[in-house]
């Protein structure tokens, strides 16, 4: 899941253009959402960096 996402924004490549061996995009969107909801996105972004 981090992987695709990852990919992503590194890429700018569109969700519906995820390589196929990182899974559902749908499941990768839907995390991403999920992250930003609960704030463990933001914590993960200051984390990195």
């Amino acid at each position: 899941m981090i992987d695709a996402i990852a990919c992503k924004y590194r890429t700018g490549t569109p969700w519906m253009e995820l390589p196929e061996h990182f899974g559902s995009w749908k499941g990768a969107h839907n995390q991403l959402w999920k992250w930003a909801a609960n704030g463990t996105r933001e914590k993960l972004v200051h984390s990195c960096g």
